[in-house]
């Protein structure tokens, strides 16, 4: 291993061992609501896949 991978894996290692300490950041795992370009893109593209399966229906797998 070289000089930069140690000192990286030992700061990751210092990183890791400190996140359950009490002073650690506290993270909200509540969800963010989306925001609206978002929302405009998901729907783009819901419609868009609908669109392509009217022109061309999606493959079945055949055997034999």
């Amino acid at each position: 291993m070289n000089l930069v991978g140690i000192v990286m894996a030992v700061n990751l290692t210092r990183t890791e061992v400190n996140s359950a300490m009490p002073w650690a950041p506290v993270v909200d795992d509540r969800k963010k609501p989306r925001q609206p370009v978002q929302l405009l893109r998901a729907t783009t593209a819901r419609a868009l896949r609908r669109a392509a399966d009217r022109v061309e229906p999606r493959c079945v797998a055949t055997y034999g």
